[in-house]
Parts: C-alpha cells; sequence; structure tokens
C-alpha cells in the first residue's frame, strides 16, 4: 500500500529558518506541498520538526560495549591490538556479523540518526546495509587512513582518491590520528599525492595543525568531528576552534561503541562540554545544526535529497518536544525522552505510542518498549526485544548495551 501522509501545523526546523506550515505532504516517501489524497495525517503542533539527523562516522561492525583499552596512545594501531587481544573482541565474535549491523541500526534510530556513514570496505558491509531501517552510505571510495601501517582498505590511496573524483563520491579515510612522525603528516601527504579537495572527508584530525587546517579550507575538504573516541584513545581531540576560525566544512560522528559514543544524542553533550570547558563559551547552536544536519549532506553528495525538509527532498524527519523556545539551543541540549518521533522516507521508525496509527497503517513490524531513560512507552521498528533476547542465549548471559536503553 502507498502511504502518503499530511503533516498539520509543522513547526519546520532547517538551517535558514525556521517556520510554521500549516500542511506538507510526504507522497511516495519525498516531502511534497502539493496536496494529495493520504493515508494519514499527523497534527504536529506540540513538537520542532527536524530533518533526520547524520551520523558522519561509525563503524557499525564494531558496535559492542563496554570500551576497550587504556590509553592515552601514541596512534589508533596500539588500541587495536588491545581490542583484538581483548576478552570482549572474542565475547563480540560469538555474535554474527549481521546482527552486529542490527544492533548499530537500532543504536542510530534511538538517537534520531536516519542516515549513517559506516567507515569500512564495501566487501564487508555491501552485504548488510539494505538489511537495515537506517540509509547507511552506499556510494563512496576509501582508505583506513594515509600511513604505511594502515589497514589497507580499498584499491590503493591511487586508485581510490581517482575513482571519488570520477564519481564525484566521497573519499573517506582516517588522518592525523597519533602522534608519531607520518601521522602528523597525514594532510600534507595527502595533499601531495592529489587525494585533498571537495570529495575528502577526513576522520579525527586529531594532530592537524594551523597550516593543516587552512589547507583543508583552501582544498574546500570536510572534516569529521569525533570528540568522545578522541578523548577516550588520546585525551585530546582536533583543534576544533581552529577548524571553526577558518570557517571549515565540520561533520559530527560517534565512532564505534567500543572507543566512541554510545550513540550521536551523547556526541553532541561531548561536543557541548567539551567546548565549553576548553574555550570558556558555548558552542554555537547553528553550528551543532550544521554538523549533523546540513554539512554532511553536502560531505557525502547527498545534500539533492537530504539536509533540509522542503518539496522533492527526502521524507526523513525528527520530532523533538519543545524543551526551549529556540529550536536550534533545544536540538544542542537534547536527551533520547526529548525524541518523539523518527521518519525515515516517511516510514516510522521508532515514536511514542502518540503515533500508534501511524505505525500500523505502515504495515511494518514493531514492538512496544520502554525507553529506560524515562521508562516512557514507545514503539520500534522491527523486532528489537527479539533480538535483545536471542544475544542473551547466544552469550549465555544478559548483555546491557547502553546505547539500546530499552525494555519490555
Amino acid at each position: 500500500m502507498e502511504l502518503n501522509i499530511l503533516l498539520n501545523n509543522a513547526q519546520i526546523v532547517n538551517y535558514d529558518k525556521t517556520e510554521k506550515i500549516d500542511t506538507l505532504f510526504i507522497k511516495n516517501g519525498v516531502f511534497s506541498n502539493s496536496e494529495t489524497k493520504h493515508n494519514i495525517r499527523l497534527d504536529l503542533k506540540d513538537y520542532y520538526v527536524f530533518p533526520g539527523f547524520f551520523n558522519s562516522h561509525d563503524h557499525l561492525l564494531g558496535t559492542y560495549l563496554p570500551k576497550v583499552g587504556h590509553g592515552p596512545y601514541l596512534n589508533w594501531k596500539p588500541w587495536d591490538e588491545d581490542l583484538k587481544y581483548a576478552d570482549l573482541y572474542a565475547e563480540r565474535g560469538k555474535l554474527d556479523n549481521l546482527t552486529l549491523y542490527k544492533l548499530a541500526d537500532y543504536k542510530q534510530i534511538l538517537s534520531g540518526v536516519t542516515t549513517v556513514s559506516d567507515h569500512i570496505p564495501h566487501i564487508v558491509n555491501d552485504q548488510f546495509i539494505d538489511k537495515l531501517y537506517t540509509r547507511v552510505i552506499k556510494d563512496y571510495a576509501l582508505a583506513h587512513e594515509a600511513t604505511s601501517y594502515d589497514l589497507k582498505w580499498g584499491d590503493g590511496l591511487d586508485i581510490e582518491i581517482k575513482k571519488a573524483k570520477e564519481k564525484n563520491i566521497p573519499f573517506i579515510t582516517h588522518i592525523n590520528e597519533g602522534y608519531d612522525t607520518e601521522a602528523k603528516n597525514g594532510i600534507n601527504y595527502l595533499n601531495k599525492i592529489g587525494g585533498l579537495n571537495k570529495n575528502s572527508v577526513l576522520i579525527h584530525c586529531v594532530t592537524c595543525d594551523t597550516k593543516d587546517i587552512k589547507l583543508i579550507k583552501k582544498q574546500n575538504a570536510y572534516m569529521v568531528w569525533c570528540p568522545n573516541s578522541n578523548l577516550f584513545m588520546y585525551n585530546d581531540t582536533a583543534d576544533i576552534k581552529t577548524f571553526i576560525q577558518n570557517d571549515c566544512n565540520i561533520c559530527l560522528g560517534t565512532d564505534s561503541p567500543m572507543s566512541g559514543s554510545l550513540n550521536l544524542i551523547e556526541e553532541i553533550q561531548t561536543a557541548n562540554k567539551y567546548y565549553k570547558k576548553t574555550y570558556k563559551k558555548n558552542l554555537d547552536n547553528k553550528l551543532l545544526y550544521k554538523m549533523i544536519i546540513t554539512t554532511p549532506s553536502n560531505a557525502f553528495k547527498l545534500d539533492d535529497n537530504l539536509g533540509k525538509i522542503a518539496p522533492g527532498k527526502l521524507g526523513d524527519f525528527v520530532l523533538t518536544n519543545k524543551t526551549t523556545k529556540d529550536p536550534y539551543k533545544t536540538l544542542s541540549q537534547i536527551k533520547m525522552e526529548d525524541i518523539k518521533l523518527v521518519v525515515r522516507e516517511g516510514i516510522p521508525l521508532y515514536g511514542t505510542t502518540e503515533f500508534k496509527d501511524f505505525f500500523e497503517i505502515s504495515k511494518n513490524k514493531f514492538e512496544k518498549i520502554t525507553l529506560l531513560s524515562d521508562n516512557s512507552k514507545r514503539l520500534l521498528i522491527g523486532n528489537p526485544l527479539t533480538m535483545l533476547k536471542d544475544i542473551d542465549k547466544k552469550l549465555g548471559f544478559k548483555k546491557e548495551f547502553g546505547f539500546i536503553p530499552i525494555k519490555k
């Protein structure tokens, strides 16, 4: 059945402006202002309506807890060695890869994320991503890192960089993630071989100096800030103030929960706390909006379809409580319980029981769950409680996942 939706009294929050729209339609998964026959009407007067959130860096296969490691590290490699030798790594290995991807899927949805970048070779994730409810970036070139000791992902730096340019897709790589000479020379090396340009999505940038940052800006590249993971592994993070002062293209990402945040909401909180503590001022609320909505849509070449609520864009949106009169401040202070509905292309993924009719008419399976942070009753697509029960059976004990804080 074709699902067409009428949104009434929607206070739309785009980057350029927030406005009250009396009627807005979603037809065949796309926003439209043309009146159409609809299956359901949603009155949204009590909420802010944001475009779907974007998690710009994760490793979905690494979705597990608790964190592993005892930093600070010289670079990523000794952390990776600690991970591979940890008992937790063997425990995680008892779960099949599809289950790990589904854990990652719910981690995104519960924090309002409708699109995520899974930084891993295509040969790994291509078989899983169409089975998830979250949109996972499909078209990208990549490297693990621009060092001699990286994991040699993809077909080699030169080929992957060329592929990104020819197809106009993102080239994604960790860069300057460490304090050894090679890691600290990452930006210079990447620029030397022609890999620093508008297609470049640069993860971490922990040891980028002012010269590096100015070069990133000059080449119109994108950086992804992952403060939670950086602080855990290095007790340090990117010089984000200098990135901001140079008007760089900045996105926000969680990294995997084995080193980074539980979810995007915790990453937002970490970013705010770090900036306030380090620079004695608040991170700009609208800049934070750009980091999780507007800029990643451009970085991953999806701005034709995402990044804004407007006719012709895909019907992704997130409803939140109006906790303040300023919607951008509300987003900056968001908590898990503030999210009231998450929709991807007109399909409800997660929401309060107020939207039960919406879930039922969508004809997708869903389970009634309790969100632990406020004990509110919610609806979540698929079979999350069944999945968690099956995981406990495979592991032989009850496993707690902080990024899926739900119960029956």
